[in-house]
């Protein structure tokens, strides 16, 4: 058991903090939370190189499509690839269909996810 005489042998504490909190994770909180070099967590490094891939692996699945239907239009209507406001007009009129507006959507919620990820 930390005892708060070890504990000011370490460093200027409340020590009350820890004593006065429950056994279990409260307690260890208090006690890592009373000197910085007690704070060790996990990074859960492998994890997110595994979250980061997946991502990784999505956008570049979203990025082909876009290509893909980039190519179509310029050989149906080039004039679409030319303006935004055309092509907003167009994938109107298309309905639930998947075209370059919803798939630049997907993008651009996948990149903001990766973009905070660590």
């Amino acid at each position: 058991m930390i005892t708060c005489e070890k504990i000011r042998s370490w460093t200027p504490c409340s020590c009350s903090a820890v004593e006065d909190t429950p056994n279990g994770f409260p307690r260890l909180a208090a006690f890592q939370s009373s000197q910085a070099d007690f704070s060790l967590y996990r990074s859960f490094s492998y994890l997110h190189s595994r979250v980061l891939l997946d991502l990784q692996d999505e956008i570049t699945c979203l990025e082909k499509e876009l290509d893909e239907i980039d190519w179509d239009d310029f050989e149906e209507d080039p004039n679409r690839l030319r303006s935004r406001e055309i092509d907003v007009n167009k994938a109107s009129s298309e309905g639930d269909t998947r075209n370059r507006r919803v798939i630049l959507r997907e993008i651009k919620q996948k990149l903001m996810e990766y973009g905070m990820m660590p």
